[in-house]
């Protein structure tokens, strides 16, 4: 992401003080790529980095990491949150099927096309799996609104991973219903 897709995410007003952090303190951490705009985009390059700021910790958890694990994982929820409530005020809700996107669909290009290649990633983080379903099927659809506006992107690849994590999504809940002896509701999506 750019310094100002960053502060509009994370709902900071001064995009320069993100770029200052991201240039300083942060750059060890950060990989940095050039956009065809001119603009530099960031992305945390440390596995073991993402995990921590997401309060995902891994191996001894040192004195007082308890308190701070749960603030990171409550941080890094709401702004999975606030992602996805981001798109769906632009885009219209999930039930309708994104009205605005089916009536425009270059609004799929919207913030250089961040949501078509990861807005089920945020969902999944937040556990919004019926919201994944609903986007991957074309059910309630006159036509697959996910599918063209990774067509628009040219981001092909991207909506098959969406489409195997769905599927692998609803496997997992039919595979816990039949180990738990219930019927699964899940099945039909699988």
């Amino acid at each position: 992401l750019d310094c100002a897709q960053l502060a509009k995410f994370a709902d900071i007003e001064n995009f320069e003080r993100i770029r200052n952090f991201l240039l300083t303190r942060f750059r060890p951490f950060c990989g940095v790529l050039k956009g065809t705009d001119g603009e530099d985009s960031y992305y945390l390059y440390h596995r073991s980095l993402i995990d921590f700021v997401c309060g995902r910790f891994q191996g001894l958890t040192l004195s007082g990491s308890r308190g701070l694990e749960g603030e990171l994982k409550h941080a890094a929820r709401a702004a999975h949150e606030r992602i996805c409530e981001y798109f769906f005020n632009v885009w219209g809700s999930v039930s309708e099927h994104f009205p605005a996107l089916q009536g425009d669909m270059s609004l799929s290009e919207l913030e250089k096309g961040y949501a078509v290649r990861h807005l089920i990633h945020h969902l999944n983080a937040v556990g919004r799996t019926d919201y994944i379903e609903a986007l991957v099927s074309a059910r309630g659809q006159s036509r697959n609104c996910w599918y063209e506006a990774h067509d628009q992107t040219g981001d092909w690849d991207g909506y098959f991973r969406d489409v195997h994590l769905a599927r692998r999504i609803a496997a997992n809940a039919t595979a816990t219903a039949y180990e738990t002896g219930e019927k699964s509701p899940k099945l039909g999506e699988e």
